[in-house]
């Protein structure tokens, strides 16, 4: 398991332009229909990313669904996924375990709107 440093994580916050505030960020990330699919219907609660962002608990997700070549379903030229609507909470925040070096598994929860 790797135990991550407050001043190692602020100092890599820092050298990857990531602004934190004393509220929370809300990040845009794109993801595939079938992972989509999976978390509107309730049987996916994770996502797995390369932690470049510095993810927090407490953070927010909106998600951009994409085909399997990288193009956005976001209703111009595909039909809009219910998940475009959707404002997601990370709960928790897992590194280490078995995980690739820089790697971190969010587990996250539907969030009603911003303000909440």
């Amino acid at each position: 398991m790797w135990l991550i440093d407050a001043d190692k994580m602020a100092a890599f916050i820092e050298s990857k332009n990531i602004v934190r505030r004393d509220k929370k960020v809300t990040h845009k990330l794109k993801i595939l229909k079938q992972f989509a699919d999976e978390i509107i219907i309730g049987n996916k609660n994770f996502e797995i990313r390369k932690n470049d962002r510095g993810y927090q608990k407490g953070d927010l997700i909106r998600f951009e669904v994409a085909d399997e070549y990288g193009n956005r379903l976001d209703g111009r030229r595909y039909t809009k996924h219910p998940l475009h609507d959707k404002l997601y909470e990370i709960t928790y925040v897992l590194s280490g375990w078995g995980l690739e070096k820089d790697y971190v598994v969010l587990a996250i929860r539907p969030k009603e709107k911003e303000g909440d």
